[in-house]
């Protein structure tokens, strides 16, 4: 957890410096983020080897608002923004060249300038590479900024002690929770297996080799157990079994479990919450002079009006920093510069 003062590149490099040291080589990482400019910027610098997948969210208020004005209604909006998800949802390149073709059609020019900008490796399932088990939402931050709104009023000290208690009791209550699991999988996922099993039950599934599969379920689809795919694609946006899958694997006699990701086994979700957050008492605590450890305020001008309680949306514009004209540093202007005239 870090606090800086405004969201630019150097902040997102010196963040992610760090981040770095505690990421494992082995498993591949995916970021699903707002497109913040400063983000975009650092992120390949520092982290070349990650994925970086855009909001679907912030995607969709950004195209809803290219098309605002008199000139285009509620129900237009959002017959754009429902094509434009239609493309971000579509498995395969086909499909997804058959929705954007759709897209454009109706959307014209607006939509092509908009999706200039828009790498299809970054917003589409059909171009993806990287692993995101099936998010396409940056939620859980907005989950946590909500979470947390009423500490991020308070002076940098009481806010990060305000977190920290937070966090310390949501761990304890999810270690708390996980321990009445009994099910190999998290519950969630659990239920989610055995509703594979039910759907693939009467299926018709043929060898083809010694891993490759036809299962004919309203369909025919490939399944090749070695690999991990399935021509529905769902086995490998989700990083969990599909129901062609489990048919497959139970005609091979293979091991159902041994097939999906172990990110979705209870175990590890124990793991993720197995470490404490301790208490920070200060009763009894040695008296220390006030005057050795001051933290100074940042040198810096209050800007006008109240102060912003509620975060910025991004609409992806890149902000113009202030640099001086005579020293060409950031952060002043040539009136409030003081670097000696040459």
């Amino acid at each position: 957890m870090v606090i800086v003062d405004t969201e630019t590149t150097d902040s997102w490099e010196w963040f992610f410096m760090h981040l770095s040291n505690i990421l494992l080589d082995e498993r591949p990482i995916t970021f699903i983020s707002d497109q913040n400019v400063g983000l975009l910027e650092a992120l390949p610098k520092v982290l070349p080897t990650t994925y970086h997948y855009f909001c679907l969210q912030h995607l969709k208020a950004n195209l809803r608002d290219r098309f605002s004005g008199p000139s285009f209604n509620n129900t237009f909006r959002s017959r754009i923004v429902f094509l434009f998800s239609s493309c971000v949802y579509a498995l395969t390149v086909g499909c997804f060249n058959q929705c954007l073709k759709e897209l454009q059609d109706e959307g014209k020019g607006i939509v092509c300038r908009f999706l200039s900008n828009l790498p299809y490796d970054k917003w589409t399932n059909a171009y993806f590479k990287g692993q995101k088990y099936g998010e396409l939402h940056s939620n859980v931050v907005e989950s946590f900024n909500l979470w947390i709104r009423q500490a991020r009023r308070l002076p940098t000290t009481k806010m990060i002690d305000s977190i920290r208690l937070k966090i310390m009791d949501l761990m304890s209550r999810m270690r708390e929770q996980a321990k009445i699991w009994n099910t190999f999988l998290c519950p969630k996922m659990d239920s989610t297996l055995v509703n594979a099993l039910k759907s693939g039950r009467t299926w018709l599934v043929s060898h083809s080799s010694d891993h490759v599969f036809e299962v004919q379920s309203r369909s025919s689809v490939s399944v090749d157990l070695l690999n991990r795919t399935c021509s529905c694609y769902q086995w490998q946006l989700n990083g969990f079994l599909c129901a062609h899958a489990v048919a497959a694997i139970q005609k091979s006699g293979g091991d159902l479990y041994a097939s999906m990701e172990p990110f979705y086994y209870t175990n590890k979700f124990k793991a993720c919450y197995a470490e404490s957050v301790y208490p920070i008492p200060t009763v009894k605590k040695p008296f220390v002079a006030i005057d050795d450890l001051v933290v100074l305020p940042p040198i810096c001008k209050k800007p006008p009006g109240r102060p912003r309680k509620n975060r910025i949306p991004s609409r992806v514009k890149k902000i113009r920093r202030v640099q001086c004209g005579i020293c060409e540093k950031y952060s002043h202007n040539r009136k409030t510069c003081n670097e000696t005239l040459p």
